[in-house]
């Protein structure tokens, strides 16, 4: 699929997609504590997808259901070399620790150019054999 990503200043505060609102107070907090650690961020990216059915002739079909059958990346950070997968998780649980990996492998597939070096996993609670897993898999994790 044909990435697209949009990238905002570290200092841009508006409509986060993707966030419900459960989460968005958690990438606020993080924002305000820890935005500045990277220059800029995307929201809401697609990666993944499956392919069309092939007996759908038009390519601007074919890329809408690739787009809408894809997986979303919460947050994408970067600094000079650097990027980050970020997930903002209310609660957050193994399903979260999974959905970062997952990601990473897409993104990577994706925009080989964008392959990440961080792995950020943002909750307001985690539980400690979880949080212990993801850091053993290179996941930080940051309550806020």
């Amino acid at each position: 699929m044909g990435l697209t990503v949009t990238w905002q200043p570290n200092a841009w505060r508006g409509n986060y997609p993707h966030l419900s609102s459960e989460d968005a107070p958690i990438w606020t907090k993080y924002l305000s504590t820890r935005g500045a650690t990277w220059d800029e961020y995307a929201y809401d990216v697609a990666v993944g997808g499956q392919e069309c059915p092939p007996d759908v002739p038009d390519d601007t079909m074919r890329q809408a259901w690739r787009f809408c059958t894809a997986k979303r990346i919460d947050v994408l950070a970067r600094r000079r070399g650097a990027r980050a997968i970020i997930e903002v998780r209310y609660q957050a649980g193994v399903s979260a620790v999974g959905a970062l990996l997952v990601y990473k492998q897409l993104l990577t597939e994706d925009s080989p150019s964008l392959d990440p070096t961080h792995l950020l996993l943002l909750t307001d609670s985690i539980a400690p054999d979880t949080a212990r897993a993801a850091q053993q898999l290179g996941i930080e994790v940051y309550r806020l």
